[in-house]
């Protein structure tokens, strides 16, 4: 069986240099908030190009945190998509704010840009577009909106660690951003771990604060706060991959530049990349019209695939009543959700693997 994922891949290339990291931090006797999570923050934040950083427990309390420091609340709304990872959804629900769901673009499946502004009135607080599957969302025609309106943008970089516009990083586009370490993801922790970034000295200071229960460095109460911190051995870590960030990101375009090459089959829809925009490749999302069969298919050839995400958030019976859409604005995104399919995407998949998929596929009617 060919895995869609393989999360022990990346512990076994650098295991050596992993135990040389476990056993500093634990000789250290620091184990949370010290200097292996002070000097990711400082590295992350230059590879991105922003001013500051700063690391919490997981992307989804990065959101909900964001949303905090600009005083989301009860009774406002958040402009957002519903193709996404429900932990966006959830962080906005978690202020007690409203997503409000707009229709997605059919070649980046990010949120369409022309869609956003019927969608505002009063009640709109933030814009939070996603970079989904590792393909920047229009920045471009967001920022425009957002400084036409003067309202924020909170990007969710959780799937896009190294994507790009124009050779600008997402992440530097909007007022806060937030990226994600799960461990399926580019740069990946051995657990959970997320970080907000942005170039504003007021909202870093107020998210050191409210990440560990509103305190100040001398451990003052200042503000209401959560316990959202990201620890010491997963910054080490995460610091130790990201000086080999770039090596591993340009073997992963090589294998989707193969799956490009080697799919031949028009029957299926390969992910397609705008001008002047980098993929980082999260995901390799093909379409299909007939996926439920592809998956078995699949399956009959030993070749795992993943649906993200089927049980989207419009048809979700907890999380939608919470959410603000109108089904006849979603046409895109019903329509096309039926027929996205992750194909295996590994740093450790052999030429020879993504060949055979390739091939399997080719036969596929």
């Amino acid at each position: 069986m060919i895995n869609f994922f393989d999360p022990s891949y990346e512990f076994l290339k650098f295991k050596k240099e992993y135990i040389k990291i476990f056993s500093k931090v634990i000789n250290s006797k620091k184990y949370i908030l010290d200097k292996e999570t002070m000097n990711f923050e400082k590295n992350f934040a230059k590879f991105i190009g922003v001013k500051y950083a700063v690391g919490v427990n997981s992307a989804t309390d990065g959101l909900t945190l964001a949303l905090k420091v600009l005083n989301i609340d009860k009774g406002d709304e958040i402009i957002t998509t519903p193709h996404t990872a429900l932990a966006t959804i959830a962080a906005i629900i978690d202020t007690g704010a409203t997503p409000v769901l707009v229709d997605i673009e059919t070649d980046t499946y990010c949120i369409d840009p022309d869609k956003i502004e019927k969608n505002i009135n009063y009640k709109t607080k933030a814009i939070m577009p996603v970079h989904i599957y590792g393909h920047p969302a229009n920045m471009s025609k967001i920022k425009n909106i957002s400084k036409k309106y003067k309202i924020p943008i909170i990007e969710d970089c959780s799937q896009a660690f190294g994507s790009m516009i124009n050779s600008q990083y997402v992440g530097s586009f909007g007022l806060l951003s937030v990226f994600s370490f799960y461990p399926t993801k580019n740069l990946g922790a051995i657990g959970d771990g997320g970080i907000i970034v942005t170039n504003s000295k007021k909202y870093s200071n107020l998210l050191r604060q409210i990440r560990q229960y509103g305190w100040n460095n001398k451990r003052v109460t200042k503000s209401k706060g959560a316990n959202s911190r990201l620890d010491e051995i997963q910054a080490a870590i995460l610091n130790y991959k990201l000086k080999h960030f770039k090596s591993m990101l340009s073997k992963k375009v090589k294998l989707v530049e193969l799956y490009n090459e080697n799919i031949k089959n028009y029957e299926i829809i390969k992910p397609k990349i705008q001008e002047n925009y980098t993929h980082s490749y999260h995901l390799y999302v093909i379409r299909s019209k007939k996926r439920k069969k592809l998956i078995n298919y699949l399956n009959s050839n030993q070749i795992q695939s993943s649906i993200h995400y089927k049980n989207d958030i419009v048809n979700d019976k907890i999380y939608k009543k919470f959410c603000r859409f109108n089904k006849n604005d979603l046409g895109n995104f019903l329509k096309l959700n039926k027929q996205f399919l992750s194909l295996p995407l590994n740093l450790n998949l052999k030429i020879k693997e993504i060949k055979f998929i390739s091939s399997v596929i080719n036969r596929f009617v």
